[in-house]
């Protein structure tokens, strides 16, 4: 079986009390319908995510993340550079040295690329075996193969870690924020980026579907690309570095994937979608609503 469905409490509260949001349902999957996901949100500290939760078995996983070429949504660009460079900059800004830097889920290895010529010393994770070796042809760099909490990293062995698209895709956030907080060094900073749930664009989104009488969310794709798991906002994601240990530094909500990004557009109405929700992100920026949250926490 590709995906084993367990209930579970919320993941960084253990809260039991729950929100329905309403089904998640893929377009490309209409005929498989175990693929549909039913989405809640916590009462308490507002984490969504799927309940049931769908989780893949290993060659699912391997599956889900096996093609670097056609998984992420935007090019290899000097636009993407240039946006790693300004986190780099961040953390530069909130360090006392530069010294080594861990890069959890590394994908295409451009983060540890950018970082490496800042002066870091970089090493990256990635469940996906493809992309680690990806990342290692492109751009030269070391990434090992594998969940974090099974490296055996070392207490305090990092001065720097990022996590860009990860938090939301892994089946234990807590537990993962827990394991970095642990090889993270005093003094260290963690950056993570998620996407922002109670954005305007998926407020947007979900009021589209009540309009047309659909009991349908536009949380989470825990079931098809880009197989997000966790939905986070500035109320979870702050609730969820309370306990572990580092103190936020700075969290804003942003706008959302850059102009690169790689979307077929096959008829009029989609085009309009787009155009829409282009115009909704930067309208969206101007409210602080933006789609992605940027974190910047320090270990103390």
């Amino acid at each position: 079986m590709a995906y084993e469905f367990k209930y579970i409490d919320c993941n960084i509260c253990g809260s039991k009390n729950r929100l329905y949001l309403g089904e998640r349902i893929p377009r490309a999957y209409l005929i498989e319908k175990h693929l549909i996901a039913h989405i809640v949100k916590c009462k308490n500290c507002g984490l969504v995510y799927p309940y049931p939760m769908p989780f893949a078995d290993g060659e699912q996983v391997i599956k889900n993340y096996s093609r670097p070429e056609t998984y992420f949504p935007t090019e290899i660009s000097e636009e993407r550079f240039k946006f790693y460079e300004s986190i780099l900059n961040r953390i530069n800004g909130l360090i006392q040295n530069k010294g080594a830097l861990l890069d959890v889920g590394c994908g295409r290895g451009e983060l540890l690329y950018a970082a490496k010529k800042d002066g870091w010393q970089v090493c990256g994770v990635d469940i996906s075996p493809n992309f680690a070796k990806y990342a290692e042809e492109r751009f030269g760099v070391t990434v090992k193969v594998g969940e974090v909490k099974n490296l055996n990293f070392k207490p305090e062995s990092f001065d720097a870690i990022t996590l860009i698209s990860v938090l939301d895709h892994t089946y234990d956030p807590r537990g993962l924020i827990l394991e970095l907080s642990r090889i993270l060094k005093k003094g260290g900073v963690i950056f993570i980026e998620v996407m922002n749930n109670e954005s305007l664009l998926y407020k947007l989104g979900n009021l589209y579907y009540r309009l047309q009488g659909k009991n349908i969310t536009t949380s989470l794709s825990p079931t098809f690309p880009s197989f997000q798991i966790y939905g986070f906002s500035l109320k979870s994601i702050s609730h969820l570095l309370n306990i572990s240990g580092v103190k936020i530094q700075k969290i804003w909500p942003r706008g959302g994937i850059s102009r690169t990004e790689k979307v077929a557009i096959n008829n009029f109405r989609e085009r309009a979608l787009r155009s829409a929700r282009a115009a909704c992100i930067v309208f969206a920026d101007l409210l602080n609503q933006g789609q992605v949250l940027e974190v910047y926490a320090k270990k103390g």
